[in-house]
């Protein structure tokens, strides 16, 4: 029975529906569609590089229609025009930015949108940095690997932080201890910037040492090498003393004293004053593997710096000395290793013309002889020559004039030969650096033109002196450094 009912109310709920006649009047509108292309899926840019995109549009019906735009970088909108032409602001970082153009019906605020990726990336990659003075001031310029012309942008520490560097340039160096970043050492500070994107990292000078000295200046800082515990870092005051840098503190140690006692007898004490030329080798770690030799201007000689625990309560003071013999009696002209565990210093002084060289030393100058102290003849040092070693192959090489010479260590004495002439004449070497794998070398010149910039570099061989490419004209001002960034 309740089966016949079931049926029967189906029948009639079927039959209901088949006599219903649906007499609404509905307006149905289509929607005019937008097709968006020409935008790519991610673009590749240089911080405030340019960024134009022009996006093509194609509508389903009508394209008289009233529109509006958004174009937006991680959700933060940057043009409300249909193009886009835009100087990229974004900082560099690892991951892109999320970006998305967006079209506007005004109408009823339909939207149609297309999403795409923004890599920034660091116009300070790979390349060549340069250190130079122009106009009195320390300039940074650079030159990516990856660039299709020969330019050096200029002033890229200015660019990037607003400000000149102060003082006079002294060295670049980027230092695997400091995680790889740059350092920029001028007379009045040593900066640490980001070597990705040369921002201000941390600026060491007078008012960060243990001892303030507002007034400080220096001659010479290096921070990839141990000088005193485990810290790397050293510099040379103007005033001729020694300071170390201690790391876990993040500031320079007291100074060397002023005398300093002898380390055998503290009864005997010297008056001393630094050259910027020294010898800092780190020789592995633990034990007394940390050595700073430096030259003593006044006396000519050399003095090899200890830290005595007992002498002071700064653990990172070089408060000790050995005065070494035997007494030069000239200026120093270089000193660096040429082969494993052996190094040489060369003697010069303008004013007589008389050069002379140590050519195999350790690393504290001991047990020397006015017998290891060699006489150079037909030596063709100038007062503006800069020497450096090359330990691949046992050689030093200096600028004599505008020509590149050269002495093989093992016949020191033997007359110099000359490397390269391919230098215009009339040219100032500033500057010479070998490359990390020794087969080039780096010449910075000071050029006599007219230009804004003078200063050029050159590129050579540096076994055959032959010229590698065309030369960088216009790099900055006198070049005084050269790195190559990586």
């Amino acid at each position: 029975m309740n089966k016949i009912y079931l049926f029967l109310c189906l029948l009639l709920s079927a039959l209901l529906t088949a006599c219903y006649e649906d007499k609404g009047n509905y307006d149905y509108h289509p929607v005019n569609e937008i097709q968006i292309s020409n935008i790519g899926k991610e673009y590749i840019r240089e911080r405030w590089q340019h960024l134009s995109i022009e996006p093509q549009l194609k509508f389903s019906l009508d394209e008289k229609v009233k529109m509006a735009w958004r174009w937006e970088i991680d959700g933060k909108l940057i043009s409300e025009d249909l193009n886009l032409s835009y100087d990229v602001a974004q900082d560099v970082a690892d991951d892109p930015y999320k970006c998305r153009f967006t079209a506007i019906y005004l109408a009823d605020s339909t939207r149609f949108y297309q999403e795409f990726d923004l890599k920034v990336v660091t116009p300070y990659d790979k390349g060549l940095m340069v250190l130079s003075e122009q106009e009195g001031k320390a300039m940074l310029s650079f030159r990516s690997e990856e660039a299709e012309d020969k330019e050096f942008a200029k002033w890229v520490y200015r660019m990037e932080n607003g400000s000149y560097l102060e003082g006079k340039p002294l060295s670049l160096e980027q230092s695997w201890p400091h995680d790889d970043n740059i350092l920029v050492a001028t007379s009045r500070a040593n900066y640490k910037l980001d070597r990705k994107i040369l921002k201000l990292l941390k600026r060491y000078d007078g008012s960060t040492m243990l001892d303030k000295d507002p007034d400080f200046e220096m001659k010479f800082c290096l921070f990839s090498d141990m000088v005193q515990g485990e810290d790397y870092g050293c510099a040379i005051g103007t005033n001729g003393r020694v300071y170390t840098f201690r790391e876990y503190n993040d500031y320079f140690s007291t100074p060397s004293p002023m005398p300093v006692p002898d380390y055998y007898d503290a009864g005997i004490l010297y008056d001393y004053r630094l050259s910027d030329k020294c010898l800092i080798v780190t020789a592995g770690w633990g034990g007394n593997s940390r050595f700073f030799l430096g030259y003593d201007e006044l006396a000519k000689r050399f003095l090899y710096f200890y830290h005595s625990s007992a002498s002071t309560i700064d653990d990172g003071q070089l408060n000790t000395v050995l005065a070494r013999e035997p007494i030069i009696g000239l200026p120093i002209l270089a000193i660096g290793g040429w082969k494993s565990g052996t190094f040489a210093s060369f003697f010069y002084d303008p004013q007589t013309d008389v050069a002379k060289v140590v050519k195999a030393h350790d690393r504290t100058f001991s047990k020397m002889t006015e017998a290891d102290v060699l006489t150079l003849s037909n030596h063709h040092f100038t007062p503006s020559t800069i020497l450096k070693f090359s330990d691949k192959d046992g050689r030093a090489i200096f600028s004599s004039g505008h020509l590149i010479r050269q002495l093989y260590m093992e016949d020191v004495t033997a007359e110099a030969t000359v490397l390269s002439d391919k230098l215009p004449q009339g040219v100032e070497i500033t500057c010479l650096k070998l490359s990390a794998d020794q087969k080039l070398l780096y010449v910075g010149v000071l050029s006599g033109r007219t230009d804004e910039f003078k200063g050029d570099l050159y590129i050579l061989d540096a076994v055959s002196g032959e010229m590698v490419g065309e030369p960088y004209l216009g790099v900055g001002g006198k070049v005084v450094d050269i790195l190559e960034k990586y």
